[in-house]
């Protein structure tokens, strides 16, 4: 790997490299980035922001709360989220947490009180889970823990709070968490990676299989097979990843989605030496949400390595150009 011969595509061995080395897995991916542009630069930012929120507590509104406006701005932010719109997230996040803190200081009733919880939750797993994936994982955490019991049992906290746990190399709590959660598609998918990434496939299949079961729309079964993949390549099932993928509707998937699966369908595809089709569904990916794919460190690292797999002039040039977008070159 140091070489440039192989590269990082699991949690489970990026996590077995960090506490062999003692390090945290942040510490192996290079994350945060240096940001290439300005609009990496931009989202970025947003870091700063919330921690200068964090530090500086929230003062007391003047006036009432605007429920109707709180609650269509953390729409948009969901929205965002799963465009994979990383920079439209990085823009709105910061106020959007901040307004919804200031919300949750001035309830006057307990009926106001349960809405502006169950807003402040979701906005709050949203930039938790843009900031765990820019790197800033402390910050990610802190974010989390500000909610209170009753936000926390949120599914979108929780479901972010096992993500968050595995990009910490932490699997076997990661799938704790999920169990005290209902039993719902997101956190049956969480829960199935998790379970993967601690060495338990068959307890994997055993949530994808209930996530299958309750299942209503096209996009919830698409994400059950590409959950099939992500679980065969974390279990290193290169070959069956590569045939599973073919199953997947990409069309019903969300972009965000969408550029995650064809991360894990490029590498299956890499692992088995076709390196055409993997560069080919790596500029997919790139296409499907830019921001999400370019500081994903799983997608950086096959970056980094896949030119030198490359013997077709045509993938070379298209390596070289995902990579020189990704700032990695």
């Amino acid at each position: 790997m140091e070489s440039g011969r192989d590269w990082v595509d699991r949690l489970q061995l990026l996590a077995a490299l960090a506490n062999g080395l003692r390090l945290d897995p942040s510490d192996l991916t290079g994350q945060p980035y240096a940001p290439s542009g300005d609009i990496q630069a931009t989202v970025r930012a947003a870091a700063f922001r919330l921690r200068r929120h964090a530090a500086e507590g929230t003062a007391r509104p003047v006036g009432g709360i605007d429920l109707a406006d709180l609650s269509c701005r953390t729409a948009d932010l969901q929205l965002a989220e799963r465009s994979g719109d990383e920079y439209a997230l990085a823009k709105a996040i910061p106020d959007v947490v901040a307004a919804t803190d200031h919300a949750a200081s001035s309830v006057t009733s307990s009926g106001e009180g349960k809405q502006v919880s169950r807003i402040r939750a979701e906005a709050h797993a949203a930039a938790a889970g843009l900031m765990r994936r820019l790197g800033y994982k402390d910050l990610s955490w802190t974010l989390l823990h500000r909610l209170r019991a009753e936000e926390t049992g949120c599914p979108a906290v929780l479901v972010e709070e096992v993500r968050l746990l595995l990009d910490l190399g932490l699997a076997q709590r990661a799938a704790d968490r999920a169990l005290s959660g209902p039993p719902i598609p997101g956190l049956l998918f969480a829960a199935a990676v998790a379970h993967a990434v601690s060495g338990a496939p068959e307890r994997a299949d055993q949530k994808l299989t209930s996530a299958e079961a309750l299942a209503t729309e096209p996009r919830e079964h698409a994400k059950v097979q590409a959950s099939r993949v992500a679980v065969a390549v974390e279990s290193g099932a290169f070959d069956e990843a590569h045939e599973l993928a073919r199953s997947v509707d990409l069309t019903s998937l969300t972009p965000a989605d969408s550029t995650e699966f064809l991360m894990l369908a490029a590498t299956a595809a890499a692992r088995q030496g076709d390196v055409s089709t993997a560069t080919a569904l790596l500029s997919d990916a790139d296409s499907s949400a830019p921001l999400r794919f370019r500081l994903h460190p799983f997608a950086r690292d096959i970056l980094a390595v896949l030119p030198s797999h490359a013997d077709r002039a045509g993938d070379i040039e298209l390596l070289g150009g995902l990579s020189e977008r990704a700032g990695t070159v």
